[in-house]
């Protein structure tokens, strides 16, 4: 079974794409408040008419995180949903969001990622959930796989890995490294055509990025993930609130989603992303 193709994204917003936090201090949950909005704006409906969220965690909340966002938007919801899927989790959120409206569940879903929160870090503030982000891991509490199998040996974040499917892929193919790196100018030319990306106006070389330091042998600094901030909405609804809309519905017609693992390193083979 499927979708039926009866829900549409009806609204959009993104908050612009940074480098490094600035400004004043924002909590997650006052981002979640300002994309829900805007992005109700965007498609020129109400807030009354929202009564579903999909969310990401919260830095505010390590429990309980859709009701903690239902209570502080003051809306009525019929379907709340938390994913937890890294970067998959905005295309996750929207199929779900599909999913219950197709089910008669309810009729607009926000689906919301807030940007990285502005938030201290000092010695005297306790270790939570945004601090193993910080070092690149998704766990380091007592009983993880993770903790006891991988921090240890440095294996955080996605470079570590990332490297680790580039060596084999060397030991299996061949690895010609001036043909790796013209992905990486590829694309940053995307990039140079994209208003609003932080690469907008600033494009690069194969020898550019050959020149560029080693963080993760064999790769270079200019072919692994760069830390970035932002943040983005969509909302869902179905077919009778697409019609009020102000945009021009894109309708939600199918998806696919699979999650084998959380590390490559219990990958059943590191050169298969199927």
């Amino acid at each position: 079974m499927g979708l039926r193709g009866e829900a549409a994204i009806v609204g959009y917003t993104e908050l612009p794409s940074v480098k490094r936090p600035s400004g004043p201090p924002e909590f997650n949950l006052e981002q979640w408040a300002r994309l829900a909005a805007a992005t109700l704006a965007d498609a020129g409906l109400s807030a009354s008419d929202v009564d579903g969220i999909c969310t990401t965690y919260l830095q505010e909340s390590q429990i309980f995180v859709p009701s903690t966002v239902i209570e502080y938007l003051g809306v009525k919801a019929n379907f709340a949903e938390m994913v937890d899927l890294g970067g998959a989790s905005a295309a996750a959120m929207v199929w779900r969001a599909a999913a219950a409206i197709e089910l008669g569940l309810c009729n607009a879903v926000l689906c919301v990622i807030p940007g990285t929160p502005i938030t201290p870090v000092t010695e005297k503030r306790p270790p939570d959930f945004g601090d193993m982000l910080y070092f690149g891991a998704s766990s380091n509490r007592y009983g993880s796989p993770q903790a006891e199998f991988e921090i240890p040996y440095g294996n955080l974040g996605q470079n570590g890995p990332y490297g680790q499917v580039a060596t084999l892929y060397a030991a299996t193919y061949g690895y010609d490294e001036r043909a790796m790196a013209k992905i990486s100018v590829d694309q940053r030319v995307n990039a140079n055509h994209t208003p609003g990306a932080i690469f907008h106006d600033v494009p690069i070389t194969v020898d550019d990025v050959l020149n560029s330091p080693v963080i993760a042998a064999p790769l270079h600094m200019l072919e692994i993930v760069m830390p970035v901030m932002g943040g983005a909405a969509v909302l869902v609804t179905n077919a009778d609130l697409a019609r009020r809309s102000a945009n021009r519905p894109v309708w939600v017609k199918g998806f696919g989603e699979r999650v084998p693992y959380k590390t490559p390193t219990y990958a059943r083979d590191l050169l298969q992303t199927r």
